[in-house]
């Protein structure tokens, strides 16, 4: 009975590892050896992660910069979230380390100028910038609009308080 609960035990240590997700799982064999170099003796030992509690999870809170560096890549940004300011000016800077072109538009976002001056377009290695002040508070998205890639990910938002 005594090695069937281990054996439980060990399963269930295990089975909570994977599905915490958020860090490495390691074991420890009876014929192995510990990170320490101790000959672990006895059933398996499974080492769970550390997994802060959701509460202490908190995103960091999005700094408003007058330049913003955005790296495109294949289907992503780098960044997917921008934070401005009502009648600040905002320099977007769109670095291309991708192997196909790309580009970052503002469609939705009322601004100093018409959407359709809103988007940059960058060749593979190039580096491009768009600078724009944005005239009203909320939320507006922006993306790639080479055909497929805002569907892959290549969006985010941009954030504009008063």
């Amino acid at each position: 009975m005594g090695r069937l609960f281990t054996g439980v035990m060990v399963i269930s240590l295990l089975i909570m590892g994977f599905v915490a997700g958020a860090g490495t799982v390691g074991f420890i064999s009876a014929n192995s050896r510990a990170a320490n170099g101790v000959v672990a003796g006895g059933p398996a030992v499974a080492v769970a992660p550390v997994v802060a509690p959701v509460a202490q999870q908190k995103p960091a809170a999005r700094e408003i910069q007058p330049e913003v560096r955005v790296v495109s890549t294949e289907m992503k940004f780098s960044l997917n979230a921008l934070a401005g300011r009502v009648g600040q000016p905002l320099k977007v800077i769109l670095e291309n380390k991708g192997v196909i072109e790309h580009d970052i538009t503002f469609p939705g976002l009322p601004a100093d100028k018409p959407a359709t001056e809103l988007k940059v377009l960058a060749k593979p290695g190039q580096t491009v910038s768009l600078e724009l002040t944005p005239a009203a508070k909320g939320n507006y998205e922006y993306f790639c609009t080479i055909p497929g890639h805002k569907e892959a990910g290549m969006r985010g938002n941009l954030g504009v308080i008063e």
